[in-house]
């Protein structure tokens, strides 16, 4: 257990023939080629058949956690272009505005003469048709 895992990469120097024979067993198992007692014995042992997905799971944890953070320091998920205007100004990011506007206002009552809070207040205009 000197690295704590199974994951041998043939760019390895010091372990070339090692990361080699780990890439002939994970060729053997996806071809069905490998016996099941070599499979289970791999297996036992904590072997990673498949690098692509604990790469893309491990990616996925570290971006989730930093799309977390951004949500928590901007107050949004947004980041970069908008392909979806309607999406951005949807249903429920309009309620998120107005219950805003009331914490801040004491009321609903959103004005569309209101440069400010013009397009809220023709969204709450439109609620009350």
């Amino acid at each position: 257990a000197q690295n704590g895992h199974c994951n041998v990469s043939t760019h390895d120097e010091r372990n070339r023939s090692l990361g080699l024979w780990v890439s002939l067993q994970r060729q053997k198992y996806k071809k069905n080629a490998l016996s099941s007692d070599r499979i289970q014995k791999l297996n036992s042992i904590g072997f990673i058949w498949d690098t692509i997905e604990i790469t893309w799971d491990k990616q996925f944890d570290k971006h989730f956690n930093r799309l977390c953070a951004f949500k928590a320091e901007n107050g949004h998920y947004s980041i970069g272009f908008i392909w979806d205007v309607q999406e951005k100004y949807s249903w429920d990011s309009r309620f998120d505005e107005l219950c805003a506007f009331k914490a801040q206002n004491g009321h609903c009552n959103v004005s569309t003469h209101d440069e400010r809070n013009r397009s809220l207040g023709l969204w709450v205009s439109l609620q009350r048709q």
